[in-house]
């Protein structure tokens, strides 16, 4: 068999597996199709090799899995009457795998395998070194002693089936298998907030060029290619510009460029040999990707044009959408650091106290999820490109070009010394906060007169967090949203009532627990009965 009948071959059985959204997928495809081969009982190996995949990547997954699932609740010791123990509280630690009986036709199996399990290291203990032989079975080339069958010889299989339950794995790839893309989108963002700023933006002359020859282009490096090993070597059509349809009434400096479906590649690390390469990539939606983690945004001064970390820029054509687009990044971005601050301090809770969870993150975790959903099926248009060098020397009008209203900014918070807003040193604009600098940007004549026009009208305005009703420009209107969100931790009144409300029920009933309804996606305090009966009446109607 040739090289390039060889490779045919593997992409065949490997095709199945391959995901449009990007090489992380194909691997979650390669991983559950695995699980389903294992739990049916059949040979994993052949199976791996007529894929030309290494099992033995599998076996670790699994085991660095459980290691990331022990480090989220695992920090430092804590002393209680109970004992010592140790807890992250980041992490669910009800595991029904403890709380599990075992029928005695079950045991009587389990002993079996163990016993199986000890004679075969006991005889591969002894055995020798044969030498391997290259056998062809059908299509198929395999290694093998020449006299055993390798499952029957497969001491990692036995070990994986004793210390792990099918079972569960089987059920948690089935629930993988049935991903929604809004499933998909919450976990892309999840994997960029951990990948970012390891994103890259396609060239604008791609539509030109042959698939193996489509560049990409980092902040730091450009011209970077794809791997050949990548899904989207095999899939270049799903990378291919978004089509473009003109809005009414769209900007002619922007036509044929506004699009809700823009897209970058985040990668996992670069490969550098003949040539650079991006290695493990997968789509992301440009605008949430850019602006929930860019370290800085900058905006002009109707917040039409944002420059994300110095190199992405994003356009919108009215002030309207842009207005819509900041108050989503700064509600998702102060409610995840708030999130993760009162996670983190329910570390330090003492073990005693039955509520491990303070309420208040229960509910910012509701409204995350909520408004990052929200937030990714946005159907605002823009347009993105990457920002030259060259241009970052005309692109800020510098410090001393405006003026800070501070009179109508402190009247609008009560403690004006904790909201002090400040111009940037360097870019000049407001700092609105440690990531965001408003009006800093230069525009064209034009767009610099109307945007200084629209800067200084004041508009009616309500927060969404404290109810305020406020007439405001929108330096103000953007001050005082992103000091009330920091601030989202505490609860408003209207959610202190609707809390001690809840905590009075769970109060009157002890057995009344956490309870999320996946059907009617609502959550409830409900003890084992209710949470049974709710059930039912799903079932009965």
């Amino acid at each position: 068999m040739c090289d390039q009948c060889f490779i045919f071959y593997i992409q065949a059985y490997r095709k199945p597996l391959e995901s449009d959204h990007g090489d992380p997928f194909t691997l979650l495809n390669a991983f559950d199709e695995w699980i389903q081969v294992k739990a049916e009982g059949q040979g994993t190996k052949k199976w791996c090799r007529k894929r030309a995949l290494e099992e033995q990547r599998f076996y670790e997954m699994v085991k660095l899995k459980n290691q990331f699932k022990d480090l989220l609740k695992v920090v430092t010791w804590y002393r209680s009457p109970k004992g010592s123990h140790l807890d992250y509280n980041l992490l669910n630690t009800n595991d029904d795998d403890s709380k599990k009986y075992l029928t005695s036709d079950e045991r009587r199996k389990r002993h079996g395998e163990r016993k199986r399990l000890t004679e075969l290291k006991r005889e591969k203990d002894r055995e020798s070194k044969k030498r391997k032989v290259l056998k062809l079975e059908g299509d198929d080339f395999m290694i093998s002693d020449d006299e055993e069958d390798d499952k029957d010889r497969d001491i990692r299989d036995l070990e994986f089936r004793l210390s792990h339950d099918l079972d569960k794995l089987q059920s948690n790839s089935n629930k993988n298998r049935s991903f929604t893309l809004r499933d998909i989108n919450l976990l892309k963002i999840i994997l960029c907030s951990g990948l970012y700023p390891q994103v890259a933006t396609a060239d604008q002359c791609n539509n030109y060029k042959r698939d193996s020859e489509q560049a990409f282009h980092t902040k730091s490096k450009p011209f970077l290619l794809l791997h050949p090993t990548s899904v989207f070597m095999c899939k270049p059509e799903v990378l291919m510009p978004p089509e473009i349809k003109d809005p009414p009434r769209c900007p002619s400096d922007l036509q044929g460029k506004l699009s809700k479906k823009h897209q970058l590649l985040a990668y996992l690390f670069l490969l550098e040999t003949t040539k650079p390469y991006l290695m493990n990539v997968m789509r992301v939606p440009a605008l949430q990707t850019i602006t929930l983690f860019s370290n800085s945004i900058d905006t002009n001064a109707d917040c039409t044009r944002l420059v994300c970390d110095g190199w992405l820029e994003l356009r919108f054509a009215d002030e309207e959408s842009a207005s819509q687009v900041i108050s989503s990044i700064i509600h998702l971005r102060a409610t995840w650091q708030n999130l993760l601050k009162l996670r983190l301090q329910d570390v330090f809770r003492s073990l005693d106290d039955d509520r491990r969870v303070n309420p208040r993150a229960r509910k910012l975790e509701k409204v995350l999820a909520s408004k990052l959903t929200e937030f990714l099926s946005s159907d605002v248009m823009y347009a993105v490109r990457r920002v030259y060098s060259a241009e970052l020397w005309n692109m800020y009008k510098g410090p001393g070009s405006g003026i800070v209203e501070m009179e109508s900014i402190k009247s609008l918070i009560k403690t004006p010394e904790e909201t002090e807003a400040k111009e940037h040193p360097v870019k000049g604009g407001i700092q609105i906060n440690d990531y965001m600098v408003y009006d800093c940007l230069l525009d064209d004549s034009s767009a610099a007169v109307w945007g200084e026009y629209t800067s200084h009208m004041q508009r009616h305005w309500q927060c969404p967090r404290c109810k305020q009703s406020l007439i405001v420009t929108v330096q103000e209107r953007l001050l005082h949203e992103s000091q009330c969100q920091d601030k989202n931790f505490q609860a408003t009144k209207e959610e202190e009532a609707q809390e001690m409300e809840e905590e009075k029920s769970a109060q009157l009933n002890p057995l009344r627990k956490h309870y999320h309804c996946d059907k009617c996606d609502k959550d409830f305090k409900f003890t084992s009965t209710e949470i049974l009966k709710h059930r039912k009446s799903h079932v009965d109607s």
